[in-house]
C-alpha cells in the first residue's frame, strides 16, 4: 500500500472515530460543552470528504483523493469559474482571436482558427482550457458555442469583402456541442442568415471527442459536412482512433498536434510519425496542417516532407479581429515573407 492510500485510510478512520464518538454521546444523553464543537468538526470533515470525493470522480473511475489545501483551492476555483460563466456572455466577456494559417509552399493565407477567449470582470483572464472544461461540465458550452459560431460567421462574411484569396474560418466543436440535437439546424440557419459560402467555413473536432460515441458522432459530422463545409480532425496522433475509423471519418484535413512538431530536430520517432501521417493522409486525399510551428527549422522540415498548411507562432500569434482587418486592408493577400 502506497503512502497516499495509507494517508487516505487514516483520514477515514479519524472521521469514523469522531462520528461514532458523537453518536455515543447523544445516545447516552451525555451532553457537554464539547459536543457542539465535535459536531462542527465532523461537519467540516464531511465537507472536506465530499470535496475529495468530487475530485476523485473527476479524475476517473477507481480513483481516490486526499483532501488538502491544493484540492480545496482547485475546487473553489472551478466553482468560481462556473459561477462567473453564467453571466459572461451577457457581460460581453467572451470573444475570440484569430490565428492565421498559411499554405506551406506559397506562404499565402489559407484561413484562420477561431480561438475562444474569456476576460472575466471578476477573475481576470481565464485560460481557454480551464473555462472550456468548466463550460462543458456545466452545460454553458451550448450557448457559448452558438455565440461563437454566430460571431465567426458574421466576421467571415465581412472578411470575404476585403480578402481576394479564398480562405476558411475554422471553429472548434466540443463533445457537448456535437451531441446537441439543435446544432445542425443552427449551422444551417446561420449560413442562410449571413449568406456565406459554406466553403469558407471549417469545423475542427478532436479524435478523442469523436471516439467517445463514434458511430453517432461520425453520422453528425457527415450531416454537417453535407452542408458544404470542411471538417478537420484536430490534435491527430494524441487520441486513440484506429486506422479503420480514420478511413470512415467524414473529414477533409488532419491537424498534427504540436507535441510532435515541437520534437522536430530533437526526436527521430516524432519525425517518423509526422512523415507517415502526412504520407497516409495524402493517400486518403486529406490535407495536413501542422500546429505549433515556432522555428525556421521546423518550417523547413515540414516543407521538405510535403506538409500542406502551417499554423503557429513562427508565422503569427492569435490576433484580434481589428488587427486582421487592418492587415488585409493594407495587403489583400497577406503573404508571409519571413
Amino acid at each position: 500500500m502506497n503512502a497516499e492510500k495509507k494517508k487516505a485510510l487514516q483520514c477515514l478512520k479519524t472521521a469514523k472515530g469522531q462520528i461514532e464518538g458523537i453518536i455515543r454521546m447523544i445516545e447516552d444523553e451525555r451532553y457537554c460543552i464539547d459536543i457542539s464543537n465535535q459536531v462542527m468538526a465532523s461537519q467540516a470533515l464531511l465537507k472536506k470528504a465530499d470535496i475529495a470525493m468530487y475530485k476523485a470522480k473527476a479524475n476517473g473511475k477507481n480513483r481516490f483523493c486526499v483532501f488538502n489545501k491544493e484540492v480545496s483551492d482547485e475546487i473553489n476555483r472551478e466553482l468560481a469559474v462556473k459561477r462567473c460563466l453564467r453571466s459572461a456572455l451577457d457581460n460581453g466577456e467572451i470573444y475570440f482571436d484569430l490565428q492565421p494559417k498559411y499554405w506551406c509552399k506559397s506562404k499565402k493565407i489559407e484561413g484562420f482558427e477561431c480561438l475562444a477567449r474569456w476576460k472575466s470582470s471578476e477573475l481576470g483572464y481565464v485560460y481557454p482550457d480551464e473555462f472550456i472544461r468548466a463550460s462543458e461540465s456545466s452545460g454553458a458550452i451550448i450557448n457559448i458555442g452558438k455565440y461563437l459560431i454566430d460571431n465567426a460567421f458574421k466576421k467571415c462574411k465581412y472578411l470575404t469583402s476585403i480578402i481576394d484569396d479564398k480562405f476558411k474560418v475554422a471553429i472548434n466543436l466540443s463533445q457537448v456541442q456535437i451531441r446537441d440535437v439543435e446544432l445542425l439546424e443552427y449551422i444551417k440557419e446561420k449560413i442562410d442568415e449571413y449568406d456565406i459560402d459554406p466553403v469558407n467555413i471549417e469545423f475542427e473536432v478532436t479524435e478523442s471527442v469523436i471516439m467517445k460515441s463514434a458511430e453517432r458522432n461520425i453520422e453528425m459530422l457527415r450531416k454537417i459536412k453535407d452542408l458544404g463545409v470542411t471538417i478537420a480532425l484536430d490534435d491527430f496522433g494524441t487520441g486513440y482512433s484506429s486506422l479503420n475509423y480514420l478511413k470512415r471519418l467524414p473529414i477533409d484535413k488532419v491537424k498534427i498536434d504540436k507535441s510532435f512538431v515541437s520534437d522536430i530536430g530533437i526526436d527521430l520517432k516524432s519525425e517518423f510519425i509526422i512523415e507517415k501521417v502526412i504520407e497516409l493522409a495524402h493517400m486518403l486525399n486529406l490535407e495536413v496542417v501542422a500546429e505549433g510551428v515556432e522555428t525556421k527549422n521546423q518550417l523547413h522540415y515540414l516543407e521538405k516532407i510535403g506538409c500542406d498548411i502551417i499554423q503557429g507562432y513562427y508565422f503569427s500569434k492569435p490576433l484580434g479581429f481589428d488587427k486582421i482587418v487592418k492587415s488585409f486592408t493594407e495587403d489583400k493577400t497577406l503573404v508571409f515573407d519571413r
